[in-house]
């Protein structure tokens, strides 16, 4: 298929790899790309909550990691730093 496919509802099925050599756009009041898998691991997702990028654990309902529109990060836990950490502010 060469241009534009649009689904009018529904939606795409896809069993195997899917490959992509340009840009994925998603457009939604609150877009997002969950990860389930099929085991008892814990299954996420990354999502843009107001601007606001977030990185959640939905298996336990906790927001791991966000990237807040003024720069700061905040960490839904402890952090390891295997090499050390370097602090250039304050």
């Amino acid at each position: 298929i060469h241009g534009n496919v649009d689904f009018i509802s529904g939606g795409i099925d896809v069993t195997g790899a899917i490959t992509a050599t340009g840009d994925i756009t998603l457009t939604n009041t609150q877009p997002k790309i969950v990860f389930n898998d099929t085991d008892n691991n814990p299954d996420y997702q990354i999502e843009n909550v107001q601007g606001v990028f977030k990185i959640r654990d939905n298996t336990n309902s906790a927001d791991r990691l966000a990237v807040n529109t003024d720069g700061h990060i905040d960490i839904g836990g402890n952090v390891d730093f295997g090499a050390g950490i370097d602090v250039t502010g304050n």
